[in-house]
């Protein structure tokens, strides 16, 4: 489809008054919706079959890129099949230099798609403005090469005009691209001599929501019911996100930051080192989803889940009543320190 506007960053949203920056965005905006709006519906039908296959959605970025990871990640109306993969290195709040440095870095997009592992029918999404840089293009080209499609979402234009530190760009290895319009340098004012007002967050974030807007409306119509979070802070939240919890913690291990359980604490059924006060609160705060200071059934079957201690539903039903030395059904702090010290003794 040919593109709507220029290249040069003084001509996006020319219409409106030189400084009126809103309506450059909204230029920008109508602009992404002539030139992707059938890629956004292509996106959210590769994203569906995903789903209703028992895949799940691998999304990445780097540096504020990730700012979108995490608009994909445990959001209330998102999608809870989302998987966010990367590195530590290419988030720019701890050391900024170095997320910059490992973005460019020739190997650690492929380390990382490596150690997630996705597979068909699985799918990627991945954010990058430019496009053009090593981390971004080798996660999507690890991932075209295991046979999980992928929705680039990054700017044509920024790309053009970005400096090129691949031979391919991101978009050469998507399957489906979703053109964000984001103009070269990625500012908008003054319209003059643009150098301040970064737009790419702003128009990745419509783009992202306009695919989960058509990937409901594409559901209903083939009768599939999506997983989906819900605001904690409305009423009926906390369970429905347990639910979603249940279904794809194993699936998504940044669910619950326990990832594959830590070989230095537990093992088999029982744990070989006693461990220390303080990891067994973060563990039961964590498995804590009401707030409320206590585990019912449910939460205490996901806390052990979450350390590897695979028991069958009677086993762990006959351990959550032994835990529950008041008897209120619940299975206070105290009462949850009690029995996982007990079960950490060593065995005879």
């Amino acid at each position: 489809m040919p593109e709507a506007v220029s290249d040069d960053p003084r001509a996006v949203g020319a219409s409106p008054g030189p400084s009126d920056l809103p309506g450059r965005v909204r230029a920008l905006l109508d602009d992404l919706d002539a030139v992707s709006g059938e890629a956004i519906g292509q996106a959210a039908g590769l994203l569906l079959d995903a789903v209703e296959g028992g895949g799940i959605v691998h999304v990445a970025g780097a540096g504020h890129s990730l700012a979108m990871v995490l608009e994909t990640f445990y959001r209330a109306g998102g999608l809870a099949a989302v998987r966010p993969i990367w590195d530590p290195a290419v988030l720019p709040l701890g050391d900024a230099i170095r997320s910059t440095r490992a973005e460019r870095t020739a190997g650690l997009g492929r380390a990382v798609v490596e150690e997630a592992a996705p597979a068909p029918p699985d799918a990627a999404v991945v954010f990058s403005t430019s496009g053009r840089n090593p981390y971004p293009v080798e996660i999507a080209a690890e991932c075209a090469a295991r046979g999980v499609p992928v929705v680039a979402v990054t700017s044509a234009r920024a790309s053009r005009a970005a400096t090129a530190r691949t031979a391919t760009t991101l978009a050469d290895h998507a399957a489906i691209v979703l053109d964000t319009r984001v103009p070269r340098g990625d500012v908008l004012h003054p319209a003059a001599a643009p150098r301040t007002a970064a737009v790419s967050t702003i128009l990745a974030a419509y783009a992202w929501s306009r695919v989960l807007a058509e990937l409901d409306d594409l559901a209903e119509a083939r009768g599939a019911d999506l997983p989906r979070w819900t605001s904690a802070n409305v009423p009926g939240g906390d369970e429905v996100n347990a639910a979603m919890l249940a279904r794809y913690r194993h699936r998504v291990p940044e669910l619950t930051g326990t990832g594959r359980p830590d070989p230095a604490l537990w093992h088999d059924a029982g744990m070989t080192t006693k461990p220390t006060g303080d990891d067994l609160y973060t563990v039961f705060t964590r498995g804590d989803l009401g707030g409320d200071q206590r585990l019912d059934l449910m939460e205490f079957t996901l806390v052990l889940e979450g350390l590897g201690l695979s028991w069958t539903r009677a086993e762990t039903q006959d351990r959550f009543e032994k835990a529950d030395s008041n008897l209120d059904g619940f299975i206070s702090y105290e009462e949850f320190r009690a029995i996982m010290q007990a079960w950490a003794q060593p065995h005879s």
